[in-house]
């Protein structure tokens, strides 16, 4: 049934593959799967939402890395 309704959304085939693979697994095996997978999109979101709020003191280290460089005092690696 699950199979079915994840079939009529679009998903890609890599994708479809593993969700067929994960079909044959126990119960058991499929929850611990499903909690990999969720707590991975939800590192992923928050990661990136992190990352979008640090734009502002990424540009400022950007700054202050690019006028230490014009004033000489960087050393080449």
């Amino acid at each position: 049934m699950v199979l079915n309704y994840l079939k009529e959304i679009a998903m890609t085939q890599l994708l479809e593959k593993a969700i067929h693979k994960a079909h044959a697994l126990s119960k058991h095996e499929q929850d611990i799967l499903a909690t990999i997978i969720l707590d991975e999109i939800a590192s992923e979101k928050n990661w990136s939402a992190s990352f979008a709020k640090s734009q502002d003191l990424l540009s400022a280290l950007a700054d202050e890395a690019i006028a230490e460089h014009a004033a000489g005092k960087t050393k080449p690696l």
